[in-house]
């Protein structure tokens, strides 16, 4: 009897000479004789025919042409189009999706295209799907599978309940690069449908990388992808474009839970009904959703709605609605310029932004503002009803009725070291407005510190800087003005360390407010303040020669004054007057030696 060692040897002798089983390369043609698939000559006449004969790690070679024909994954394997239908197997490389595509056209079957249920991990490549036809997924169902689409085309695909192009559900992955998804739709309307491009379903992931969505449409939500993050579903957008999307519920772009980066938003929406939903509409269930980097512009709707996550380095500009509105989100360093609204948040962070020139309100809601540049708005600069934090904020030629630089309601709201000015109000507050407040609500007056309120205007001269409500309007009563410290205030104001004086702006006329070097505003307010001031100027900052000396009190407005050794003539600007005072200076010493 042989031993146990002799055995165990045998064995490993026999694994070290087991060469690793690879899938067969088999081939699809309209010009083979369909007999066993393994050559073009031999090539399989449909795609339909190689899927159902196909084993795990097959490769799939499919001539250039048009197929009407529809197919189920069986096993894990890809599939590749774009061969002219004589390479060889070394010329992989040589095939061209674009100019040699390979179609399969599920048109007048009824049903989906490709069929995924179970299956681990297939790829789809350079391949065009289109006609396919569903209850779910026109284009591509898949169920509890991974597939990657990879430079394919899916065009003119219909499903009438969700996921025109892609329906991907109970646990599936979609991974997505360099594809287009256009002219694909939904029908119906009802609970948990949309997703006129593609939709992710029950507990099922979506990553979506460079590719392009044009013109898909829903009656639901998510006109090019709708992630149903109610029951799990998420996605990840990089690097993509959308445009002229179209959904009759939420997001004519996109909607869900997803992280969504460096992509394009445009022309999506109705032109037809400009109130209605957001190119993106995201945010709110299992994942903090987040939009950085994007460019929303020219949608006929809003530009982001947002709940339950944050909003960065965007430009979100020319908007027929909102340019982003929702709740209990962070909004840092955004462009948002001549939408129909600026921003329209409740509860929610704003900072390092620019608003400007909206036919509205340039902000309205928010729970802290700061570091913001707000300008050329025509029904106020900021508008608050909720108490707000509103700090280091610029706040400049904006208009209202009342308080066309900020209005809030008497519920404890502060604005600290801004600079608020050259704003006009039809009737009073020009600079600040305090509204009226519901009949037995007890009010709490909003605080200023460390401001300045100047060269504001209304009908109302008494208050063109800061004004309040002084008749009430069931069920509305009058509020008192606010409580004003340690700030500069055009006409003065009652409260501890406040001034009536120029403030001297380096070149008000041409929107620079920042501090000239004898500036009364500089170290004229409190011992206490934020860390930084609009530029990002460390705060507080002593200058010798400059306001109180040493004193360690901050500067009053938005800008800390940072005097630069380069700034010879003191002027607050660095430009060629210095340079001449440099050469001067230069010369001199030159002829003294």
């Amino acid at each position: 009897m042989r031993s146990k060692k002799t055995v165990l040897l045998s064995l490993i002798f026999a694994l070290l000479f087991v060469v690793p089983t690879q899938g067969a390369i088999l081939y699809v043609s309209d010009m083979g004789d369909g007999s066993d698939g393994l050559s073009w000559q031999t090539a399989f006449k449909a795609p339909s025919e190689v899927l159902a004969s196909a084993s795990e790690g097959d490769e799939i070679w499919i001539k250039e042409g048009t197929y009407l024909d529809t197919g189920v994954f069986v096993s894990s394997v890809s599939i590749y189009g774009g061969f002219v239908g004589t390479e060889a197997e070394t010329d992989f490389g040589l095939r061209d999706p674009i100019g040699n595509p390979s179609v399969i056209d599920g048109s007048g079957s009824g049903n989906s295209v490709l069929v995924l249920e179970s299956v681990q991990s297939a790829t789809v490549d350079g391949i065009t799907i289109t006609g396919g036809e569903g209850l779910l997924g026109g284009g591509i169902r898949m169920s509890r599978s991974t597939v990657l689409l990879n430079d394919c085309i899916l065009e003119n695909n219909q499903a009438e309940t969700s996921g025109g192009a892609v329906f991907a559900f109970n646990d599936s992955d979609l991974q997505v690069s360099n594809s287009i998804i256009r002219d694909n739709s939904t029908t119906s309307t009802g609970n948990r449908c949309g997703g006129g491009g593609f939709s992710i379903g029950s507990q099922s992931r979506g990553k979506i990388e460079d590719s392009q969505f044009f013109r898909n449409n829903t009656m639901c939500s998510g006109g090019a992808i709708n992630a149903l993050s109610e029951i799990g579903a998420s996605a990840v957008v990089v690097n993509c474009t959308f445009e002229r999307n179209l959904s009759g519920g939420s997001g004519h772009a996109v909607k869900g839970d997803m992280l969504i980066s460096d992509s394009y938003f445009a022309e999506n929406g109705d032109p037809s009904n400009l109130d209605h939903g957001n190119a993106i509409n995201v945010g709110g269930f299992n994942l903090d959703s987040s939009v950085q980097h994007c460019v929303v512009q020219d949608n006929y709707c809003g530009g982001i709605s947002i709940s339950y996550g944050d909003v960065q380095n965007c430009r979100i500009t020319d908007n027929m609605g909102r340019g982003l509105s929702g709740s209990n989100s962070e909004i840092d360093d955004c462009e948002i310029a001549r939408n129909r609204i600026g921003i329209d948040l409740n509860n929610s962070t704003i900072s390092g932004c620019i608003v400007q020139d909206h036919p509205d309100v340039g902000i309205r809601g928010g729970d802290e503002i700061r570091r913001c540049i707000v300008s050329g708005n025509s029904l106020g600069g900021i508008a608050s009803d909720e108490p707000v934090l509103i700090e280091n904020c610029l706040i400049f030629d904006n208009r209202a009725f009342y308080g066309a630089g900020v209005s809030v309601d008497p519920d404890g709201s502060e604005i600290r070291y801004c600079t608020i000015v050259d704003n006009t109000a039809e009737e009073a507050g020009g600079g600040i407005f305090i509204n009226s407040h519901p009949n037995g609500v007890e009010e709490i007056a909003p605080r200023v510190v460390g401001s300045i309120i100047w060269g504001n205007q209304s009908d109302s001269p008494v208050y063109n800087n800061i004004g309040h409500s002084e008749v009430g309007f069931p069920p509305q009563e009058e509020s008192g003005p606010p409580i004003v410290s340690f700030s500069l205030i055009g006409g003065g104001f009652t409260g501890e360390g406040n001034l009536d004086l120029d403030p001297m702006f380096v070149d008000g006329i041409d929107g620079n407010y920042q501090l000239l070097f004898d500036s009364p505003c500089i170290d004229s307010a409190s011992t206490e303040g934020p860390n930084s001031d609009l530029s990002g100027v460390i705060r507080p900052i002593d200058i010798a020669g400059a306001g109180r000396d040493g004193s360690g009190t901050f500067d009053m407005g938005a800008y800390e004054f940072n005097f630069a050794i380069t700034d010879l003539n003191r002027d607050g600007r660095v430009d060629a007057l210095d340079l001449l005072i440099f050469q001067e200076d230069w010369y001199r010493h030159l002829n003294l030696e």
